[in-house]
Order: structure tokens, then sequence, then C-alpha cells
């Protein structure tokens, strides 16, 4: 069963995991609260900061060094842009921070069907092509 097309297809995650937003909602406001206290850096996380691109919406966060050089923290499936708050202490000191949810997670849209690494790569180069970055580290 080596079917090329299957294996670049990613089905719609389960986005319940520890640190996630329930699927299209917000941190529940008790969480929001102890993750605010413990990390001063969350000020646009909870924003409907949105670029509309490859004919979705894509919820990001752009927080730290305006001066610094770009890094983007993509995250993990069943998870969203929260999932990087414990580093953002560390990162805004040196970097500006982009954070987005990928389709179908977070607050990002999630249309119908599978999605491919195609489509996912061309949100993201919308994503930065919106923004003007032409350079930045990626995790």
């Amino acid at each position: 069963m080596n079917n090329p097309a299957a294996s670049s297809r990613v089905s719609k995650p389960n986005t319940t995991a520890k640190v996630c937003a329930p699927r299209g909602g917000e941190l529940n406001p008790e969480r929001l609260k102890i993750l605010s206290l413990k990390n001063k850096h969350l000020h646009n996380s909870t924003s409907l900061m949105k670029i509309h691109t490859n004919h979705i919406e894509i919820h990001y966060d752009i927080s730290g060094n305006a001066h610094g050089p770009w890094i983007t923290l993509s995250h993990s499936l069943a998870c969203n842009l929260h999932m990087w708050d414990d580093q953002m202490d560390v990162l805004t000191k040196n970097f500006k921070v982009l954070r987005f949810d990928t389709r179908g997670h977070g607050q990002s849209s999630a249309p119908p069907g599978d999605y491919t690494l195609e489509q996912m790569a061309d949100d993201v180069k919308g994503l930065f092509d919106a923004l003007g970055i032409t350079r930045t580290h990626w995790v």
C-alpha cells in the first residue's frame, strides 16, 4: 500500500491535546489566566489576528523583538499556537516570533476534507507573503 497521494494527506486532527484550545474555541479563561501570569508575551495570543489566504483564514500571533530576525513556530498535530507559550520568554528577547494555527487547528479555518502537505505549505507561503516575511528560522 505505497500510495504517494495517501502519504501526503493529513486527516483533520482531534485537537484535545493538553495545552490546546478546543477546536475552534478559546482556551478556558482559568487556563488563559494562569498562562498569562506565567508568560507575559501572550498579549497578542487572544487577539483575532487573521489573514485570508489559500481560501482559508489563518490565525496568527507576532511577539518579541521588533529588530530581531524572524523565527516561525509551527505546532504539532492536535495542538495550536499555544503549544509554544512556555518558550516565548526566551525566544522573544532576541527574535520576532510568528506563531500560527495551521489549517484545521485552533482558530484557523477548518474546511471539510483531507488536507495535503502542499495545501499546508501554500497556507504558510500566503501567510509569509501577507506579512512581508522573506526570511525566517523555522521550528
